[in-house]
């Protein structure tokens, strides 16, 4: 079984992702596009926060705030999530296509590798997504999967 195999059975059948199809380029490369049955991790430089606080947690009266931001709308971050900023609470939305790219455990990958798949992505889609995912096999058979942004991703605060 080719690794694309491998990769589209473990996303149909373990992780239940659905419409999974194998879209190939024209250098002969491969990638998995499927619909998750949940939406991913978002990208990490989009940040969902309290409105009560700051970036360091710290609470925040907002209503000493003199500019003309409605508090009571929704926000759309990138197609990933949907806050409340009233309340605070996260809607998920519906999940959306992901692109995953089977490689071996032993293959390495360069970076040059990474922005061919993105800009085949571009041609293919006629748009450039923001992410993509490594599903990297390994020879008894286990996947790990590992996002990979298109350029810099914001570091996470600890």
């Amino acid at each position: 079984m080719s690794l694309v195999d491998q990769v589209k059975t473990n996303l149909t059948y373990y992780n239940l992702w659905n419409e999974t199809k194998v879209i190939e380029f024209k250098d002969g490369s491969k990638i998995i596009a499927g619909v998750p049955p949940e939406p991913v991790h978002p990208i990490p430089s989009i940040i969902t926060m309290d409105p009560n606080q700051d970036l360091e947690g710290n609470h925040v009266d907002n209503n000493n705030n003199n500019n003309n931001n409605n508090n009571n709308n929704a926000i759309n971050n990138n197609n990933e999530m949907e806050v409340e900023q009233s309340s605070g609470v996260q809607i998920p939305q519906s999940p959306k296509v992901e692109y995953v790219y089977p490689v071996g455990l032993n293959e390495k990958i360069s970076l040059k590798q990474v922005s061919q798949i993105f800009e085949n992505l571009q041609i293919a889609l006629n748009q450039r997504p923001k992410r993509i995912t490594l599903g990297v096999v390994a020879n008894d058979g286990t996947i790990v999967y590992y996002f990979v942004h298109d350029g810099l991703a914001k570091p996470k605060k600890n």
